[in-house]
């Protein structure tokens, strides 16, 4: 493997992170929306209105900068940062 193709695949994978809140409850389907951020994610925001969306409530959640978000902002050298939200509601 050529070492700047190793340093590129190093750099990506360290910049992917994830938070995630479970319930141990059954759950249903999961849900992936990709909200869009920009400034290396200081400009935007984003409600979930879980609520209505999971009237039996939430089981889990999470926030994720995946890899191909990491390119994305990579790519727009931060100016678009996206980040990767899913949730599954309960049964």
């Amino acid at each position: 493997m050529k070492p700047t193709l190793l340093v590129l695949l190093v750099i990506c994978l360290a910049g992917c992170y994830t938070l995630r809140v479970e319930r141990p409850v059954p759950s249903l389907p999961a849900h992936e929306v990709r909200e869009h951020f920009f400034v290396l994610g200081l400009v935007g925001e984003k409600t979930l209105d879980l609520a209505s969306e999971c009237p039996k409530g939430v089981a889990s959640l999470s926030e994720q900068l995946t890899p191909v978000d990491f390119l994305l902002s990579l790519g727009s050298v931060g100016i678009y940062t996206p980040k990767t939200i899913t949730y599954r509601c309960a049964a």
